[in-house]
């Protein structure tokens, strides 16, 4: 089975390390970035399998990188979980609008954010 190639953007270092030990390497191949404009750019030359955004980022929110990734790229298939310590659910509405296939509240358990990626989307 071939590893699932997941991006992670965060900007908060101790939750980017909640990822990598809750996604195990056996089964993910990750990569991060700190900002919006570096998960854009890594998006783009690396073309994941998901995105994991967290929406407020500096330099360019995980909104507006949603907002490229489906409108000006065009591309409306990579499956994109929103993650955020923001639960207005008008926020959850505003991102349903581009296509994510999941949201995540923080604080999360690391023990807990594989198995709820992987809920939000089955990889084919």
């Amino acid at each position: 089975m071939s590893k699932i190639r997941i991006l992670i953007a965060e900007d908060d270092k101790s939750i980017r390390e909640l990822y990598d030990k809750g996604l195990v390497d056996d089964m993910f191949e990750k990569r991060f970035a700190e900002n919006g404009k570096e998960a854009l750019e890594a998006f783009q030359e690396w073309k994941p399998d998901l995105l994991v955004l967290d929406i407020v980022m500096p330099v360019m929110t995980g909104f507006i990188v949603l907002q490229e990734i489906r409108n000006t790229l065009k591309d409306t298939i990579t499956p994109i979980v929103m993650a955020t310590s923001m639960s207005d659910p008008q926020d959850v509405r505003d991102c349903v609008k581009f296509g994510i296939q999941g949201y995540i509240v923080k604080p999360f358990k690391f023990k807990e954010i594989g198995n709820r990626i992987m809920h939000c989307v089955q990889k084919d």
